[in-house]
């Protein structure tokens, strides 16, 4: 009966979270109202508070576009009235201070246990101390769930002796036996993660419960994928190593737990992120046991779309176009033949025809940024000539190595008048990035340079074009149009020719 009862809850919260995340009407009053509590006040110095919530239901690491807010604090208790996309929204709470804020948090708040789940009708108190003295404590309605998600984020990490016993095991070709301890391991967090979500101080939604333990399992999955990640690097030789990988990684486990729950899964942060990585390493195994390149097999759609259905699949195909894996186009196509009134497609369908509406061909994101003078710089006013966006941010190596190997065709549209090479800087201290310009590694003396301000990487921009990876090379044309991205792949190796084949790219729309 209690069994019969609990699926009962779980079906209606399901039911109700759905009606929230389809229905746009009315979407303006739902809200999480947060207190901020300081209980230090050497904390409130340069202090910053920063909401990171995902929107429409769809979160993923690889999601840049967010709902994002920044604060000043002055008072040691701050209200903030959250509003939410939808019913259930994952999000992040950011808490910095002094004078170089986000180099280190003072408080035990950071990306490896500040990702929450809000819910419409949430009214809790975040109450900070410095990390030395205390963590960081949860009250108020719904408070049991923002702290049971803190605990259950603190408490992932490996064990040493397991790290190490996986480790010898691996060593000694043992990958059965390897096998058996990661999944040892991952059921023994996850009845210590049910366990602390069932307890009597945390008092749950059923299904952000669900949802809480499909991220858990997406952990411990991930954890064991790394593991063979390395393997393979090491033993890219060894036929029988890698096949035990290929049949590891092709367990029906992964479809099947989808297919079960596929709306958990899909709304899971994690979830779909795993499988996504897990069927990238199965390909590159099942190439090397082929003796083929990848480009020469199946495409990443094709993969996804033989193993996996629904909520799932669509997730999947919207991930693997922001990741840029769809190079055959077998995603696209595949979106073109389903495409009917957008009314009819699911959530992930529409968020990757929307982003591929601001993909080549389409107008350009207008910028507006500052130089090092502080003059204000707009895309738009460059109408009449080919852009070159260059992003990166200090301390990035391979956005140096794009500029060495950059330097000649810089050079040699130094003197056109119709070629402008921008530099769009993430760094979220200015003096940063006057240092870095003054270095002379990261830019082109000839190149304009402009920096995002101090929202960093959470800049419009980044979210507009769902920026994945720095360096990144876009191309805009003389009529605003963007007509090339991950131009700098051009320069990723080694490659002689490079600068001839930027050149000819960029003369095509002079």
């Amino acid at each position: 009966m209690k069994k019969m009862i609990k699926n009962c809850w779980l079906i209606i919260s399901c039911y109700v979270f759905l009606i929230g995340v389809k229905c746009k009407a009315g979407t303006d009053s739902l809200t999480a109202v947060i207190d901020i509590v300081v209980h230090d006040q050497a904390l409130l110095k340069d202090a910053v508070l920063e909401f990171e919530l995902y929107k429409d239901g769809i979160s993923s690491k690889y999601i840049k576009s967010r709902q994002y807010s920044r604060t000043e604090l002055v008072d040691s208790m701050t209200r903030f009235n959250v509003p939410l996309s939808t019913t259930i929204n994952y999000g992040r709470i950011v808490f910095t201070s002094g004078k170089l804020r986000g180099i280190s948090s003072p408080v035990n708040l950071n990306y490896s246990n500040n990702l929450f789940l809000f819910e419409h009708g949430d009214t809790i108190q975040v109450h900070l101390y410095p990390k030395k003295i205390k963590d960081v404590v949860f009250t108020g309605n719904r408070a049991s769930k923002y702290a049971a998600l803190y605990e259950v984020n603190n408490s992932k990490k490996i064990d040493i002796p397991i790290n190490n016993l996986l480790n010898d095991l691996f060593e000694r070709n043992e990958i059965t036996a390897a096998f058996d301890v990661m999944q040892k391991w991952a059921d023994s967090l996850n009845r210590a993660l049910a366990l602390i979500l069932s307890g009597e101080d945390h008092i749950i939604n059923p299904y952000v419960k669900e949802r809480i333990l499909f991220d858990n399992t997406s952990y411990t999955y991930n954890v064991m994928r790394t593991k063979l990640d390395q393997l393979v690097r090491k033993k890219e030789s060894d036929v029988a190593v890698l096949q035990l990988v290929y049949d590891f990684l092709s367990q029906r486990i992964f479809e099947q737990r989808s297919l079960v729950s596929d709306t958990l899964a899909a709304s899971s942060h994690d979830w779909c992120d795993m499988l996504l990585f897990n069927e990238r390493l199965r390909s590159r195994v099942k190439y090397i046991l082929a003796g083929e390149s990848p480009r020469q097999g199946e495409s990443m759609g094709q993969a996804l779309s033989e193993r996996y259905t629904g909520q799932v699949r669509s997730k999947l195909d919207y991930l693997a176009l922001l990741r840029n894996l769809d190079e055959d186009g077998y995603i696209r196509r595949t979106l073109r033949e389903s495409e009917t009134d957008n009314s009819e497609l699911s959530e992930y369908q529409l968020a990757a025809v929307q982003f591929l509406a601001r993909s080549e061909g389409a107008p350009a994101f207008n910028f507006e940024m500052v130089d090092a003078n502080d003059s204000m710089h707009r895309m738009s006013d460059y109408k009449g000539k080919v852009l070159v966006l260059d992003f990166w941010f200090s301390g990035c190596m391979a956005c140096m190595y794009l500029t060495k190997e950059m330097h000649e065709a810089v050079k040699y549209y130094e003197s056109a008048d119709d070629v402008v090479f921008v530099s769009l800087n993430f760094d979220r201290y200015r003096d940063f990035w006057k240092r870095s310009l003054a270095s002379g590694k990261y830019t082109h003396e000839s190149g304009l340079n402009l920096w995002a301000g101090e929202t960093g990487t959470k800049h419009p921009i980044v979210g507009y074009y769902e920026i994945q990876s720095y360096p990144t090379l876009l191309i805009v044309n003389k009529d605003g149009i963007l007509v090339e991205k991950h131009v700098n792949r051009l320069f990723t190796k080694e490659d002689r020719t490079a600068t001839d084949k930027f050149k000819a790219i960029v003369d095509q729309y002079r």
